[in-house]
């Protein structure tokens, strides 16, 4: 395990130091697909400050951007063909964190 690896574990999972690399990669694997899908729940009213939070935070800037930029990119495209309501909710969610993160 490398030792940038180890050094961030103790935070993100206390005692994962001594699991097996697979072990590690699944828990960290579980917990950033709950994260986006808490960060994507448009429906939460709570969701848009926190990526907003994120975004405009200098260190994850570049990432929370580009991620917002290419799933909007995504939906448009999708719903291009037909839009249910929630993809246009969703993507409405989207340009307004966006345009926060923008304006910050």
């Amino acid at each position: 395990m490398s030792e940038l690896l180890k050094n961030s574990l103790p935070d993100m999972f206390p005692g994962a130091i001594n699991m097996p690399h697979d072990q590690v990669a699944k828990r960290y694997q579980e917990r950033t697909q709950s994260k986006t899908a808490e960060l994507t729940n448009y429906q939460h009213p709570e969701s848009i400050s926190v990526v907003v939070l994120y975004g405009t935070d200098t260190r994850y800037y570049g990432l929370i951007r580009g991620w917002l930029v290419q799933r909007i990119s995504g939906l448009e495209s999708q719903i291009s063909g037909g839009a249910s309501v929630a993809q246009q909710q969703e993507l409405a969610f989207l340009h307004q964190a966006l345009r926060r993160i923008d304006l910050e």
